[in-house]
């Protein structure tokens, strides 16, 4: 039986990692969460996901459930990624091209 699901999509996310206003260590969680929202973010900027690799630089948490996550795409673009993080499921997502130098906010 196939699956429609990516084969790079986690099973299920991981649980919420401590809070945090400042960036965090990029940990199994991160990585995970990061992972869908890049997903997502992929769809909303029309990059071609046929690359399988990425980098979470770091990491922000507001809140309860507000993520930033600044990604690195293979072809060395940076991209920020907001969204929310309720009960498992990422939502919400918006993202936009950055440089290294642009301050990274919601």
């Amino acid at each position: 039986m196939t699956s429609n699901r990516d084969r790079n999509e986690p099973e299920q996310l991981a649980p919420t990692p401590a809070e945090s206003l400042h960036p965090i260590d990029v940990t199994p969680e991160v990585t995970s969460i990061a992972q869908k929202m890049k997903k997502d973010a992929e769809k909303i900027l029309n990059i071609n996901p046929g690359y399988a690799t990425y980098t979470p630089l770091y990491y922000i948490k507001e809140g309860e459930t507000n993520y930033c996550i600044r990604v690195e795409v293979d072809n060395g673009q940076l991209i920020d990624v907001s969204g929310k993080y309720v009960g498992g499921a990422v939502m919400r997502i918006t993202a936009k091209p950055v440089n290294k130098t642009d301050p990274m906010k919601f």
